[in-house]
């Protein structure tokens, strides 16, 4: 996730998602990976050992910190927020209308959740596949070339406000 800030937006404003974990998370944890009698995460050669049953959707940031889940954007020492802007992208795969609809609908979904959260009305928009920030251009298998788009498929979130 992407956040630009502009008008000197809130410098307190932060990507983060740990401590917005969904309900459940720390029970599918616990069920996730092995732990010793005192609950701690069994380690070996310094990696976790996870169970059979693991998910991505379980991870925590001591195990697995490139995939655990973020913290929820906090807007701490901010003035005032003026208003959120959401833009939605995708990659080039699939048809343009297809894409444009999934980007606004990746927007619309980071909007909602933004609003859940205490923030103010967000604009949610889609770009669909006119801003790619990668080309992949040399990538011919398919697998590949899905994991080389990635960053395509991505919402920026702007911020419009002022600090105290």
């Amino acid at each position: 996730m992407q956040v630009n800030h502009s008008r000197a937006a809130c410098a307190g404003l932060v990507a983060a998602f740990a401590t917005d974990l969904p309900a459940g998370h720390a029970q599918s944890v616990r069920d996730a990976y092995l732990q010793d009698s005192r609950g701690e995460v069994v380690r070996a050669s310094g990696l976790c050992m996870r169970n059979g049953y693991w998910t991505p959707a379980q991870s925590i940031a001591a195990c697995d910190p490139e995939i655990a889940p973020r913290p929820a954007a906090r807007a701490t020492g901010c003035g005032r927020i003026d208003g959120l802007t959401v833009t939605g992208h995708a990659d080039r795969l699939g048809s343009a209308a297809r894409n444009q609809t999934l980007s606004e609908l990746r927007a619309q979904a980071v909007a909602a959740y933004l609003v859940a959260k205490g923030m103010p009305q967000a604009r949610a928009s889609g770009a669909g596949t006119t801003l790619p920030v990668k080309a992949c251009g040399e990538v011919r298998k398919q697998a590949e070339l899905v994991a080389c788009l990635a960053p395509n498929r991505r919402v920026v979130i702007e911020v419009r406000g002022t600090t105290p």
